[in-house]
């Protein structure tokens, strides 16, 4: 809502060698033009069934994060019975809008996502069908050895309640964890 960030409006202030500011939304709105306001993280997320709906702005996707803890098969098949399919992460900007929502519930497991090798020594492959083209691993992921690459799934991962936003890793196992869908 407008006017109640802390610090999330950024202003012009004509004249100055650095005229961009950032200041309080609750000020900007008495003695600026405002020209920007980030919500900040977790004000897109809504109770909605079957789990907390999230609506970023640059795109038409709505998602759902389930909290449940699923494994990567039930989840794709949770995300099926709400309409939709796992997440296809499409830009670093998505990536990281998604994981700062997510981040507020600290999901020690990780989050199941919507890309998975589905053959040994296979590519990852996103539930739409489309090839891995943007690298979001983390360091040494998602093969950390020489070993046959068996058929994984990627998640998500918020060790110790934060995420870095470059991150996904490949799951050792079928471990139950939450999952994010898209519709």
């Amino acid at each position: 809502m407008a006017g109640t960030t802390a610090t999330g409006c950024l202003v012009a202030v004509p004249g100055l060698r650095e005229p961009w500011r950032r200041v309080s939304c609750t000020k900007a709105a008495k003695a600026y033009d405002v020209l920007c306001e980030r919500e900040p993280p977790g004000s897109r997320g809504e109770p909605c069934t079957g789990g907390v709906c999230i609506r970023l702005p640059f795109t038409p996707k709505r998602y759902i994060y389930v909290p449940s803890a699923a494994s990567s098969a039930d989840a794709r098949e949770g995300c099926r019975a709400l309409g939709g399919s796992l997440v296809v992460l499409e830009s670093p900007e998505e990536r990281e809008e998604l994981a700062r929502e997510l981040a507020r519930f600290a999901p020690e497991a990780g989050v199941w996502v919507g890309l998975a090798r589905l053959e040994v020594d296979g590519p990852f492959i996103w539930e739409n069908g489309k090839p891995e083209s943007l690298k979001f691993w983390a360091d040494r992921e998602p093969d950390r050895d020489s070993k046959p690459k068996v058929p994984t799934r990627a998640f998500f991962d918020f060790p110790r309640g934060r995420y870095d936003t470059r991150l996904l890793r490949a799951a050792e196992g079928d471990r139950a964890r939450p999952y994010l869908c898209q519709y």
